[in-house]
């Protein structure tokens, strides 16, 4: 019988986060993980995150796994990693038994912290298990994992983050993308992923679900149809579309079944079982904690602040109690309300040329010099283009969720935050470059880069072709973290509609 102060068990952003907090605080931690690499999620995300720089806020999560992994190094023999062990069970004995290598063991903890995260929901249609339909994980940890591109064209079923940041990313991997559908009338995602995947000239179809999928020893098409309400479509609405993939992101589930089996009280919660639990995030069995997806399925910053919260808060009932105990469980506990805050904001219609038009600098100020514009106008949990700029041209935000807000006077166009933004919500225009023509400078996160001095398509916020516009600059270096910024030429009649381009065959 292995004893031990701590177990964690799963190694994703919340495990990480409790496993680092509760040996900063003097516990032994045993994390248990059944994969055979660390970091859950983060390994497979390869945009930047949301929130602020408490939550690593403008860094990639793969980055931010390697951040949290090399914080665990430091503490020595005093954290047990035991990768590829997959937990058993909690008995009423407080024992956790464990499968590693074909070997059964048994660990008595004083306390447990529970960061199992939480499985992907699944739509039932016919032919759903035909090779070729895919959970979002699933295609994140083909491409961004193991670099495997899942198919040619496909359709993303469910546009809330997930939905709409794999459809991103699989577009960056070069897969056609069909169209975007989502059962309801409002996408429950961040607009800024919405615009950035609707500029690409990829349509976001609401009030739409699959009634089939066909194929015989594949995908190779697929019917969808319009639908009057969640439950009810809506016969002779039905379109069929040729694609070889179909990804679904329709939510997620918490794996609770060790809490259920420990004795925890459960709840039905947000759609889900959950454990009942205090704000420290301890259940009402004594000295068990749960963090992450698997207390509430929410974003991946906010999963890394509960599992702060529940290390430094099982160590503190081991008897560990943090120097700075108060003040940092305060701390998370304001993190959190902010980032929920956001997190339960408006769903928004997508960004159109009138909205912009309405935010756009004046055009004398266009015309003065080179000035940052900003489309972000959801309340969501983000502040980066503020803690970015160091002109100071952004108001200072007295709450996470607030909108941006820019000094034009103060802005020079240095296009730090255009960079920093991870709704790539920002570009800078120039409108002095002549009489006729304005420089744009847009990120561009796509392989190959246009070459300097070629003629590109100019794309609206629609992804409809507009104008023709050449690249005057190519920039990326390190700093701009794989986020390069395209120079464009473009005539001033499309000041209001340019916002993309597309490089065509070359």
């Amino acid at each position: 019988m292995k004893t031990v102060d701590l177990v964690v068990i799963g190694g994703g952003p919340a495990g990480l986060c409790a496993t680092i907090n509760a040996a900063k605080s003097g516990a032994n931690v045993l994390l248990l993980e059944r994969d055979k690499h660390l970091g859950g999620q983060l390994i497979k995300q390869t945009h930047m995150f949301f929130g602020s720089e408490k939550q690593y806020a403008s860094i990639r999560g793969f980055d931010i796994a390697d951040i949290l992994l090399d914080e665990i190094s430091t503490f020595g023999d005093q954290v047990e990693i035991m990768s590829d062990a997959s937990v058993l069970g909690i008995y009423e004995d407080g024992v956790i038994t464990v499968e590693k290598n074909k070997e059964y063991i048994k660990i008595k903890p004083k306390s447990i912290i529970l960061a199992t995260g939480a499985s992907e929901n699944f739509s039932a249609f016919p032919n759903n298990d035909l090779p070729g339909v895919y959970g979002a994980g699933a295609v994140q940890t083909l491409m961004n994992v193991y670099g495997v591109k899942p198919g040619e064209r496909a359709l993303m079923v469910g546009a809330g983050n997930i939905g709409l940041i794999v459809a991103y990313q699989l577009a960056q991997a070069g897969v056609d993308i069909a169209a975007v559908i989502h059962h309801s009338g409002k996408i429950g995602g961040y607009h800024v992923h919405a615009s950035k995947i609707r500029r690409m000239g990829i349509p976001i179809i609401t009030n739409h679900a699959i009634k089939e999928v066909i194929g015989k020893d594949r995908v190779e098409k697929v019917v969808i149809w319009e639908m009057a309400d969640r439950k009810t479509p809506i016969p002779g609405t039905e379109k069929e579309l040729d694609v070889d993939t179909v990804c679904i992101s329709v939510g997620l589930t918490p794996l609770v079944n060790l809490l259920a089996q420990a004795g925890c009280e459960m709840t039905y919660d947000h759609g889900s079982t959950v454990a009942v639990t205090d704000e420290t995030f301890q259940t009402t069995v004594p000295g068990i904690y749960v963090a992450g997806d698997a207390a509430r399925v929410e974003e991946a910053s906010m999963a890394m602040v509960e599992g702060y919260l529940a290390g430094l808060s099982a160590a503190n009932f081991l008897g560990y109690k943090h120097e700075d105990y108060d003040e940092l469980r305060a701390d998370y506990l304001s993190q959190l309300k902010s980032l929920r805050m956001g997190h339960g904001g408006p769903r928004m219609d997508l960004v159109t040329e009138e909205t912009a038009r309405e935010h756009f600098p004046s055009l004398e100020r266009i015309n003065r010099g080179p000035v940052a514009v900003v489309e972000c106008f959801q309340e969501i949990p983000c502040n980066p283009c503020t803690t970015s700029c160091r002109r100071g041209a952004f108001e200072e935000m007295e709450d996470i969720n607030d909108l941006p807000v820019i000094d034009l006077d103060v802005c020079n166009g240095c296009t730090i935050c255009v960079t920093s933004c991870p709704g790539m919500a920002i570009m800078v225009v120039d409108g002095s470059y002549s009489e006729d023509e304005a420089l744009f400078k847009i990120p561009y996160e796509f392989s190959p880069l246009p070459k300097i001095g070629s003629t590109v398509r100019g794309l609206n916020r629609a992804g409809e072709y507009i104008t023709d516009v050449k690249v005057l600059r190519v920039t990326n270096p390190k700093s701009f973290d794989k986020t390069p910024l395209i120079t464009c030429v473009v005539n001033k009649d499309f000041l209001y509609e340019f916002r993309n381009i597309e490089l065509g065959d070359e």
